[in-house]
């Protein structure tokens, strides 16, 4: 059986100001650097076989802490980086649901719609399809996979592995930090075991 840990990126300066951030290359802030370590303190006593990560430098410093602790590389994921969201990158949310309410309302609910000069959902989804079915295609092997991500990306590989349409991305959370877990054998479905689990960062709040 696989157990596939999906683990969204640590806090950025972006997301602690709520602007949309997409592929803006950006690092971790103070906070997330902290959650980057308590991401790799939650599997202090679980064994790791291969670590994987989005090419975008928040992800990977993310993923740097446990990759060093378990002595592992970090395999970079060229396509898994987050959703481009065009010429909203850079603006607050709330400016944008002030002022293109319309737009952003269709592209969370139409997987079709594309954020301004950018991308959407079901771009996302199609473009990370393959690696996801190549990552878990021996499910009969005992293998612990952990693979860091994007709030886009984690969503649309849960609506692959859950056989869920990609219109309903946005209707659960993937928070900072967050570990979803599947286990994934030759015997079931892809059953998700944990979803948006966040108490391992309790001791930097």
């Amino acid at each position: 059986m696989i157990q596939l840990y999906l683990i969204r990126h640590a806090q950025t300066q972006f997301n602690k100001e709520h602007i949309f951030q997409g592929v803006t290359d950006n690092g971790l802030n103070e906070q997330g650097l902290k959650q980057a370590e308590l991401i790799a303190d939650y599997f202090e006593n679980i064994d790791v076989d291969e670590i994987y990560s989005s090419p975008l430098n928040r992800v990977i410093k993310t993923a740097t802490p446990l990759a060093e602790r378990k002595g592992l590389k970090i395999q970079i994921l060229e396509n898994f980086y987050e959703v481009d969201c065009g010429k909203w990158e850079g603006k607050n949310w709330f400016y944008l649901v002030e002022n293109e309410k319309e737009d952003l309302r269709k592209w969370l609910l139409d997987a079709n719609f594309k954020a301004p000069e950018g991308e959407s959902l079901l771009d996302v989804y199609n473009r990370i399809e393959e690696t996801v079915f190549k990552l878990i295609k021996e499910p009969e092997m005992d293998k612990t996979i952990v693979l860091f991500g994007h709030g886009g990306v984690n969503r649309a590989v849960i609506c692959h592995l859950l056989g869920i349409p990609i219109n309903r991305a946005f209707r659960f959370e993937q928070s900072n930090g967050c570990i979803n877990l599947f286990e994934i054998s030759d015997k079931f479905p892809p059953r998700l075991i944990m979803l948006n689990y966040t108490a391992h960062l309790k001791e930097e709040k």
